[in-house]
């Protein structure tokens, strides 16, 4: 069984705190050496860089998340051998390979750094036109192959391109079809309570406006009760939907919106929608910040492209509903 990932707060003293200060080092964020099994502000500060380097909510807080990409990022391609199984790879490792995988045109999708199934395929599809065995496994061979084909090849990641042209691949005639999920708590301020109880009556409201505008609409949650986020990732990959609209609390204003992205690779379609809904609820009364883009679980994890808005505050509905329904029109429009 996989032990509990730590959750350390500025003035604790404990090895878990040692370990984290070697973790901070190793990815290049030095803690002072006075601070050595203590969390004081050299080690808070050093956690914020890495945050603000990885996307993540830069609280200074050492949450799973966080510990959990301090982990992903000790690994370096060829540190081990990767293949598909349950659960996944996870790593800085998996997100380099994905990356020249990528830039060589087979399709290893989103560079989250999880070896999923894209990913193996990609990986299969490399290793055949490398005339190596397919069998899925990044092994040494693989790797002596792909480092020498993607160090010649001076192109950058297709991943992107691709991810675009994906909006206008579908018939005209199909219906485009939305997810929307409601985030129980403020992903930026994990420690301030919320109360999600609004939003989930806005997700309700929402869906319908979407429904009259012609998306077909799917939700995480038919009630108040919100499922846990594992369970809601799950529920959102087995649905082929054209995008994900996540609804969260913003502990203090402004609202914010969001895409997965991290330091070499963004969500090309979800940095769109993001554009798009700043523009059209710029207008609408939302005390709105410019989209930047973070990674965290429910834009990493999931497969459809996705776009997270933050909301200080119950919004002006009537405005609110028909703006943000005219970016989402907007972005699928080929125009």
């Amino acid at each position: 069984m996989t032990e509990p990932m730590p959750h350390l707060t500025p003035g604790a003293r404990s090895p878990a705190v040692r370990e984290l200060q070697r973790l901070l080092a190793i990815a290049g964020f030095a803690t002072p050496p006075r601070e050595s099994g203590h969390y004081g502000e050299g080690t808070a500060a050093a956690l914020k860089r890495f945050q603000s380097s990885r996307c993540l909510p830069v609280t200074g807080l050492c949450t799973p998340d966080t510990w959990k990409a301090l982990l992903e990022a000790t690994y370096r391609l060829g540190d081990r051998n990767l293949y598909l199984r349950t659960p996944p790879f996870s790593g800085d490792d998996v997100r380099e390979l994905q990356r020249r995988l990528n830039t060589l045109g087979f399709d290893a999708g989103k560079e989250d750094g999880i070896f999923g199934a894209r990913t193996a395929r990609a990986l299969v599809e490399f290793q055949k036109h490398a005339g190596l065995p397919a069998d899925g496994i990044l092994g040494p061979a693989t790797l002596r192959a792909l480092l020498t084909f993607s160090d010649h090849s001076g192109k950058q990641s297709a991943a992107p391109v691709r991810e675009r042209r994906s909006l206008y691949l579908a018939p005209s005639t199909r219906r485009r079809t939305l997810i929307i999920d409601v985030l129980p708590e403020d992903p930026l301020s994990p420690e301030s309570f919320t109360d999600p109880k609004s939003l989930s009556t806005l997700a309700l409201r929402l869906s319908r406006t979407l429904r009259l505008h012609g998306f077909q609409v799917r939700m995480t949650a038919k009630g108040p009760s919100i499922p846990p986020l594992q369970t809601r990732i799950a529920h959102v990959n087995r649905i082929h939907a054209d995008l994900l609209v996540c609804l969260a609390p913003a502990a203090t204003p402004p609202a914010t919106l969001h895409y997965f992205g991290i330091e070499s690779f963004h969500s090309a379609i979800g940095k769109r929608a993001a554009t798009l809904i700043h523009a059209h609820l710029s207008g609408s009364g939302v005390d709105l910040q410019e989209p930047y883009p973070l990674s965290i679980p429910i834009l990493r994890l999931t497969r459809p492209p996705a776009v997270l808005l933050r909301l200080h505050g119950p919004p002006a509905q009537r405005t609110f509903l028909p703006a943000l329904a005219a970016a989402l029109q907007a972005l699928f429009s080929p125009s």
